[in-house]
């Protein structure tokens, strides 16, 4: 299921206590390096377990957040200016260029801002931390 389709919220999904321990704990939205840029997701407690698995030569966190819904929510946003697929074909060829992941994390907040805003608005401050 893709995190932004949770539906935990209207009642009606079908494994509660699946989301309950998998869904409502901290995840991290990062930039990730293992053919290009791309945006991902993954338990703060998957790190960096989910970049090795990915073959990153790089990764960010770049935020810090609620839930799994959430982390959705953002990658949403920030997969409108990078990818959030890993070219798994260029990623075997090894030839990943070094990326400034920190560069674009800034860049990327910039023009995602008034959608972060948005996601912070709605479910509060404590929503995304940076």
């Amino acid at each position: 299921m893709k995190p932004e389709t949770c539906h935990y919220e209207a009642g009606t999904c079908r494994e509660p206590s699946w989301g309950e321990e998998f869904c409502f704990q901290p995840h991290v939205v990062y930039l990730a390096n293992s053919s290009s840029i791309k945006v991902g997701i993954t338990r703060q407690t998957q790190i960096p377990i989910r970049w090795i698995d990915q073959g990153a030569v790089q990764a960010l966190p770049i935020f810090r957040v609620q839930s799994r819904y959430i982390s959705g929510l953002v990658e949403i946003a920030i997969a409108k200016h990078v990818s959030d697929k890993t070219s798994w074909q260029q990623m075997l060829k090894n030839k990943a260029e070094p990326i400034d992941l920190a560069a674009r994390r800034d860049e990327l907040i910039a023009v995602c801002n008034a959608e972060l805003d948005e996601i912070t608005r709605r479910f509060g401050p404590k929503a995304i931390d940076c």
